[in-house]
């Protein structure tokens, strides 16, 4: 049963939803080292209102218990690319 467990633990550790895909790409989107500066607007408006949209509940859950690459999607490449963005002159 202990590997049985462990099959099925590694299973949906394995398994994102689409939010966490999704996201990842678009603050890979949001970096303007690679991206043109309508692309990076384009990015950040879409994770606003993806963010807009879900309750409190839903982040708090998604970020700190279900989903832990999401909450390393947005600590890092999505705080990352958003400094990145404020020290650019042209938006």
């Amino acid at each position: 049963n202990g590997t049985t467990n462990n099959n099925n633990n590694n299973a949906l550790e394995e398994e994102e939803p689409a939010l966490v895909a999704i996201m990842h790409r678009l603050a890979t989107l949001a970096d303007p080292l690679l991206h043109e500066d309508d692309t990076c607007v384009l990015a950040l408006s879409l994770i606003n209102i993806a963010l807009e949209t879900m309750s409190d509940e839903d982040i708090d859950d998604a970020l700190s218990i279900r989903y832990p690459r999401l909450l390393t999607v947005m600590q890092n490449d999505l705080c990352r690319n958003l400094l990145r963005l404020s020290t650019s002159s042209d938006l």
